[in-house]
């Protein structure tokens, strides 16, 4: 990144509704430009009675990440099993971290970033293309989550509570 830049966290263990949406505005400070956002989702799964878990039922889980402005303009509005792949794809070598969701109590983490500035195609200006919030007066991030059923093949009694994190790598 060239200049100066700087991580700041707007977002810390948030509650998220699972099986259903969650809206955050307020949080989200803008007039900077932003290089990326970083999204981790914390999954604290107690699995009671449940067997099998699905392979990518972590990714599965996260329905749908929605982020726009206040002018409608959506910036992101992808599932995380999309989010996950192009993010993979932009880090190369080294891919965002995610747990494997097994059949055992436990805390999960599923990070997401989310990439504005293009330094993964090796541009000569990756800042071209870099999100300009001091554009907007707020913009909302919308998390959809699905279920328990998402992540293991027999439910039983399992359950399972979530749980967000936002940082934010902008300029400074």
């Amino acid at each position: 990144m060239r200049g100066n830049a700087e991580y700041v966290n707007i977002i810390s263990g948030q509650a998220l509704q699972v099986n259903g949406k969650s809206v955050f505005s307020d949080p989200l400070p803008v007039g900077e430009g932003w290089y990326r956002a970083n999204l981790r989702i914390g999954l604290v799964f107690t699995v009671g009675t449940g067997t099998t878990p699905i392979t990518d039922g972590e990714l599965h889980f996260i329905k749908n990440i929605l982020m726009k402005t206040d002018r409608g303009e959506i910036i992101c509005n992808l599932p995380g099993k999309a989010l996950y792949n192009i993010a993979k794809f932009k880090a190369g070598i080294v891919t965002p971290r995610k747990d494997n969701i097994a059949a055992a109590n436990g805390t999960y983490y599923v990070n997401l970033p989310i990439y504005f500035a293009e330094h993964y195609l090796r541009m000569d200006r990756p800042e071209d293309t870099i999100l300009d919030t001091k554009r907007y007066s707020s913009m909302t991030i919308e998390i959809q989550l699905g279920t328990v059923a998402d992540l293991l093949t027999t439910v039983g009694t399992s359950s399972v509570t979530t749980t967000l994190d936002v940082e934010v790598v902008r300029t400074k």
